[in-house]
C-alpha cells in the first residue's frame, strides 16, 4: 500500500492462497494435457500391436476359379493377361507360406503376384475379409504340330501346412507369320494359320492367291495393303477368313482390332469370294492413292468383284470406295459402326442381292446411313476433291 492512499492493488496470488483450488485457465490446460497423453498412448498402442494371424490347420484359400484358361495362343505370340483372384474368408489374417510356379523358369506361364513378378513367393499375408490378384500370362513355344495343341502347368499354394493349387492351361498354335513382307506371285493355304504382324503388301503387277479354309488372323495396327490383285477363294463350306489375331472369346465380335484391307489405285481384277471379314477399323477400302497428288485419286481406278462374302464388326465403314469399280453379290454387311458403304468422287457400282443392316452391336451404336453417295472426298476442311457421280 502506497502512504496516504486508502486504495491497494489487486492481490492476484490470492487465487492461489487455498490449496485444491486451481483456476479455470490451469484446469483446461491440465485437460487437455492428459487427453494429448491418452491420444499418444492409444497410438501408440495401435501401431505396436501386431496383426493376429490365422494358424487353423483347416484355413485355406478361396479362388476366383479353379482353372485359368487361355483361348488359343499363337506361338511366339504372347497371350492377354488373366486374372485369379485369391480370397481370405476368416476375420483374422491369413499367411501363404508359398506360392509356386510349378514349372519354375522353364514355364511357358508366367504369373506376377500382387504387383511382383516371379517363379516364387513367401510369406503373402491376406487381411481379414480381403483378397490379392495374381495375373497370368502364356507364350507358346513353337513345335512341329498342325493342329492347335495344349499347354499345361500351375500355381501351387501353400498355407498353414494345406496345399492347394490352380491348373492353367493354354491351346497352342503354330502359324506362318508375316511381318511387314511384301508379296509377290505368292500363294497362301490352309495348311496353318496366316498370321500378320506390322502389315503387308502384294506389290504392284504381283498376285496374292488365297485358297479355301485359309484363316487370316490381323495383329493390332496391321494393314493388308494390295497394289496388285488379290484373288480369294473361299468356298461355301469352308471360308477365307480375315479377323484380329485375339481369339478369346472376350474378342469375338470386338470392332476396330486392325487397320482393314486397302486395295490402292492401280489394284484391278481383285476377287472375294465366299470369305469373312471382321473385328477391323475399315472393312474393305478401294481407291486410296500412293501418289501425294489428290488428282491421283480419279487415276487408275481399282477393281473388285465381291460375292458370297460377310463384313460385319466394323469400327466404320464396311465398304468405303474412291472413284472404283465394285461389282458385288449377295455380300452381307452389318455391325457397322458408321455407313455400311461409303461411295465418293463417282465410280462404276453394281450391288446386287446385298444386305446393308443398319443396326449396331454391343460395341456399335449405328446412327449413320447405311449407304453414302457423294461426288466429293474431303481429305480436310480446306481440302476437297469433287468428281461428277
Amino acid at each position: 500500500m502506497v502512504a496516504g492512499s486508502s486504495k491497494s492493488f489487486p492481490n492476484f496470488g490470492n487465487e492461489f492462497a487455498h490449496p485444491g483450488v486451481i483456476p479455470p485457465l490451469m484446469r483446461s490446460l491440465r485437460t487437455g494435457f492428459v487427453l494429448l497423453i491418452a491420444f499418444v498412448l492409444a497410438w501408440a498402442a495401435s501401431g505396436c500391436r501386431k496383426e493376429i494371424l490365422n494358424d487353423d490347420p483347416s484355413a485355406v484359400l478361396r479362388f476366383s476359379e479353379d482353372t485359368v484358361h487361355f483361348d488359343t495362343v499363337f506361338t511366339t505370340v504372347g497371350s492377354i493377361t488373366l486374372p485369379l483372384k485369391l480370397f481370405n474368408d476368416y476375420n483374422t489374417t491369413l499367411n501363404i507360406t508359398n506360392i509356386n510356379l510349378s514349372g519354375g523358369a522353364s514355364s511357358q506361364f508366367r504369373m506376377n503376384v500382387d504387383g511382383q513378378p516371379g517363379e516364387t513367393f513367401t510369406d503373402i499375408e491376406i487381411p481379414p475379409k480381403d483378397s490379392i490378384y495374381i495375373f497370368v500370362e502364356v507364350t507358346v513355344d513353337p513345335n512341329a504340330e498342325a493342329l492347335p495343341y495344349v499347354i499345361e502347368d500351375s500355381i501351387v499354394f501353400f498355407t498353414n501346412g494345406n496345399e492347394q493349387s490352380v491348373k492353367l492351361i493354354a491351346w497352342g498354335q503354330n502359324a506362318h507369320f508375316h511381318y511387314g513382307e511384301i508379296l509377290c506371285d505368292t500363294v497362301w493355304n490352309d495348311d496353318l494359320p496366316h498370321v500378320v504382324v506390322g502389315s503387308v503388301l502384294v506389290d504392284s503387277l504381283c498376285q496374292l492367291t488365297i485358297t479355301e479354309g485359309t484363316n487370316i488372323y490381323m495383329h493390332g495396327g496391321s494393314y493388308f495393303y494390295v497394289l496388285g490383285t488379290l484373288k480369294v477363294y473361299g468356298t461355301k463350306d469352308s471360308l477365307v477368313t480375315f479377323q484380329g489375331d485375339r481369339l478369346e472369346d472376350f474378342y469375338k465380335d470386338v470392332p476396330g482390332q486392325w487397320e482393314g484391307i486397302y486395295l490402292l489405285r492401280g489394284s484391278t481384277n481383285n476377287l472375294i469370294e465366299y470369305a469373312e471379314i471382321r473385328n477391323a477399323i475399315e472393312g474393305v477400302t478401294l481407291g486410296y492413292s500412293t501418289d501425294p497428288d489428290i488428282n491421283s485419286f480419279l487415276d487408275n481406278q481399282p477393281s473388285l468383284e465381291i460375292r458370297n462374302t460377310k463384313i460385319f464388326d466394323i469400327q466404320n465403314n464396311g465398304i468405303t470406295a474412291l472413284n472404283s469399280v465394285i461389282k458385288a453379290t449377295n455380300v452381307l454387311i452389318y455391325h457397322i459402326g458408321a455407313s455400311n458403304a461409303a461411295l465418293f468422287l463417282g465410280g462404276d457400282y453394281q450391288f446386287r442381292h446385298c444386305t446393308l443392316a443398319g443396326y449396331g452391336s454391343t460395341y456399335l451404336t449405328h446412327q449413320t446411313p447405311v449407304l453414302g453417295i457423294f461426288d466429293y472426298f474431303a481429305f480436310s476442311s480446306e481440302l476437297v476433291l469433287q468428281s461428277d457421280l
